[in-house]
């Protein structure tokens, strides 16, 4: 190409093309807020809190504390959630992230509740035991003190 300068100029080359990741767009979601952790026998329950521009939360959850062979649960809200079917008298690990596109996950949060243990006593086998028909005062006196134990 000729300029008025008289000069014959190129176009310089195309340049390598590069990939970007879009998540370090907008930057790193906050981490959310466990709010309430609630254990029974055979559950764990949680509570967290909403995070701006999260599009999901991602719970991990298991007996090994590397993850490993974890379980996972995805939410597209915060709020109260649980995870049933666990086992009594049992250490779990937790963790939660929030992401979302075009940003960065944001940092787990980690929790390590313990299931409760099964309940088990002499007086409550005892009180099954009464039911086949024992003396009924007796029977009665037995169900307000096994009601009275498991609280």
């Amino acid at each position: 190409m000729v300029f008025g300068d008289g000069e014959n100029r190129l176009d310089s080359g195309w340049s390598d093309a590069f990939e970007a990741q879009t998540a370090e767009l907008f930057g790193q979601l906050a981490t959310p807020a466990i709010q309430t952790l609630v254990t029974t026998q055979n559950s764990i329950s949680i509570k967290f809190s909403a995070v701006e521009n999260a599009a999901k939360y991602v719970l991990e959850y298991g007996t090994d504390p590397t993850f490993e062979n974890c379980s996972t649960k995805t939410f597209t809200s915060a709020g109260m959630k649980a995870i049933s079917d666990l086992e009594p008298g049992t250490t779990y690990y937790l963790r939660l992230k929030a992401t979302g596109t075009g940003y960065v996950d944001s940092d787990w949060i980690a929790r390590t509740p313990k299931t409760k243990a099964a309940t088990s006593s002499a007086i409550l086998d005892l009180d099954a035991a009464l039911e086949d028909g024992v003396d009924e005062e007796l029977d009665g006196f037995w169900d307000v003190l096994a009601k009275s134990i498991v609280k």
